[in-house]
């Protein structure tokens, strides 16, 4: 799959940007119009507004680094244009392996410095991500609609939990996902969350925000590259 910055590349990446990854009939992956989103040029300062129990006084980020002294790795999932992990990735320099994920690509990917941005679905990334390998996930906007209640789609809500269960499957122990709901089923995701990972990871909701740890289960499994 295409892979921007940091020294990776894809050789063909122009015919890749300003394009959205997508599958076709057996698997073959296939690229269309992308969309247009209001939220793609989203800041580090915005996500740090959002997330204030990851980034706020005890910033989760040099806490992990303190911990374990290796480089602590951040996924923005559905990064846009890729403005806030960047951002990140120069703020945190050395103590950061910094990585995006969107289904849509973007020019300004191809000037993209300090991070690695992955271009494909959702499933497909999580092909990319090695197990335990992840110690920050957090989405903006992005999982807030994979993880939604839908009248037209019973099993949405379903579904969403079961990408979270593999999301979590990627942090290592102790990592973090981070994340928004949407304005009227809050109080439901929360609940359905809980008793989904119960055992798996705790669950706490926070002004509008889900975030879910990875429970302890071996303290040298935390920040290997992806």
């Amino acid at each position: 799959m295409p892979v921007f910055g940091k020294g990776r590349k894809t050789r063909e990446r122009k015919e890749f940007v300003e394009r959205q990854v997508q599958r076709a009939p057996f698997g073959k992956r296939t690229y269309g119009r992308r969309d247009r989103y209001i939220w793609d040029r989203a800041s580090a300062r915005m996500v740090r507004g959002n997330f204030p129990l990851i980034f706020g006084r005890k910033d989760f980020i040099l806490q992990r680094f303190s911990e374990t002294g290796k480089p602590v790795v951040v996924l923005d999932w559905g990064c846009g244009r890729g403005n806030a992990i960047e951002r990140f990735s120069k703020e945190y320099g050395r103590i950061v392996n910094a990585y995006g994920f969107s289904k849509d690509s973007y020019k300004k990917w191809l000037k993209i410095k300090g991070a690695k941005i992955i271009h494909a679905t959702a499933e497909d990334l999580l092909r990319y991500l090695k197990n335990s390998s992840i110690d920050l996930i957090y989405s903006r906007t992005g999982l807030m609609y994979l993880i939604s209640f839908s009248k037209k789609d019973p099993l949405s809500i379903q579904r969403g939990i079961q990408y979270i269960e593999k999301l979590i499957q990627k942090l290592s122990s102790g990592g973090k996902i981070a994340f928004d709901l949407r304005l009227g089923q809050r109080k439901e995701i929360s609940n359905a969350l809980k008793e989904a990972l119960a055992g798996k990871a705790e669950v706490e909701y926070h002004r509008g925000r889900i975030y879910i740890t990875k429970c302890l289960c071996n303290k040298n499994d935390a920040g290997d590259e992806i």
